[in-house]
């Protein structure tokens, strides 16, 4: 998982819907956020 364009850490899978993570530090502002997955990328 991306944010921005660091890598978030400590991702958790909480279930089918849920995605719990710590982001890195940014200047306060809209990000993309991508989930990468064995299945492809997509930005929710």
């Amino acid at each position: 998982m991306t944010v921005g364009a660091a890598a978030a850490t400590s991702v958790v899978v909480v279930n089918a819907t849920t995605i719990t993570t710590v982001t890195p530090e940014h200047s306060a502002r809209a990000v993309d956020v991508t989930v990468t997955t064995a299945g492809g990328s997509g930005t929710p």
